[in-house]
């Protein structure tokens, strides 16, 4: 869902991870193992593809992984 111009909230299972729209690509958090799917699906849904994915920025860790 885009909650400001070029930010979008993605829904995973751990909560949400957000996508950067820009010409290229920033995914913020990654979430946990399986999710991939989830952001593929929706970088497709809004007409982009993972190959534009240039930069990640992780926030936080998860102390199980």
């Amino acid at each position: 869902m885009e909650i400001a111009p070029r930010l979008h909230a993605v829904r995973v299972l751990s909560g949400y991870l957000y996508l950067i729209d820009e010409p290229e690509i920033t995914l913020i958090d990654a979430g946990l193992i399986g999710s991939g799917r989830a952001v593929r699906r929706y970088a497709s849904k809004i007409g982009r593809s993972l190959d534009d994915l240039t930069r990640i920025i992780c926030t936080h860790a998860h102390p199980d992984i």
